[in-house]
């Protein structure tokens, strides 16, 4: 008789946790029922162009608003429709462009953006020898970042498009005598901004010529003539003329 008390608790326990995992099963389905309605309610629907934002028109195929059905919802600033994505767009063809801008881009092109009149969309549409390749600007230049093929061993830096010498002074680390890049992105051995390159016996930067010298007017600490002067950069006894 003392085992019919444990075994109605044990059933009791079962029928608890059983009713347990339904109402939590319960609970599951209406969440999710509830998200997907959610979602379902958010996706913009029409049936007319006066249900879409300004600007806007209804697909009637879809029931979506959307940019653009065709150029007449295009403004002057963008007025070709791409019709597959619904967009307006400078062109959707090459044919809308011309001059020196004369090709259409695409998504797969340089430059990542899809209609926009360009010089050029991949490097083939490049025929100058010395501007063969496309930038990610949708231009031809003589180098990028990442292709500097085009690029002598005398300008091996490539800065916006073009072959230099330098674009700072870690360019110019393999030339000792010229350590530092000018402002024509050529190697010098000075600057204003590096004027510390300048030491021993010619401590002084021209930052005209960006080239260290003995001396300057202000600066004739090398001079050892008495009186001292300083013509062209070299300290003397006698003035120039």
């Amino acid at each position: 008789m003392s085992d019919q008390p444990e075994k109605k608790k044990s059933h009791v326990g079962v029928i608890i946790a059983v009713i347990v995992i339904i109402l939590i099963v319960i609970i599951i389905i209406v969440v999710a029922y509830l998200l997907l309605r959610k979602s379902s309610s958010s996706a913009t629907t029409c049936t007319s162009s006066s249900q879409c934002s300004t600007g806007q028109v209804c697909n009637l195929t879809n029931g979506a608003c959307v940019n653009c059905l065709s150029d007449a919802n295009c403004p002057s600033s963008a007025p070709h429709c791409n019709t597959s994505t619904n967009n307006c767009q400078i062109c959707v063809s090459s044919n809308q462009c011309s001059g020196s801008t004369p090709i259409c881009s695409t998504a797969a092109g340089t430059s990542g953006a899809a209609g926009i009149c360009v010089a050029c969309d991949q490097s083939s549409d490049c025929a100058s020898s010395n501007n063969s390749i496309c930038s990610n600007k949708g231009q031809c230049v003589e180098c990028t970042a990442q292709d500097n093929s085009n690029c002598p061993d005398t300008a091996s830096v490539c800065k916006n498009g073009t072959c230099v010498g330098c674009a700072s002074d870690n360019d110019c680390s393999l030339t000792p005598s010229t350590p530092a890049c000018s402002a024509t992105n050529t190697c010098v051995q000075c600057t204003a901004s590096n004027a510390s390159q300048c030491t021993g016996g010619t401590p002084v930067c021209n930052t005209t010529t960006s080239t260290c010298n003995q001396c300057s007017s202000s600066n004739l600490s090398q001079c050892t003539q008495n009186p001292a002067f300083c013509n062209n950069g070299v300290c003397s006894g006698t003035p120039s003329l």
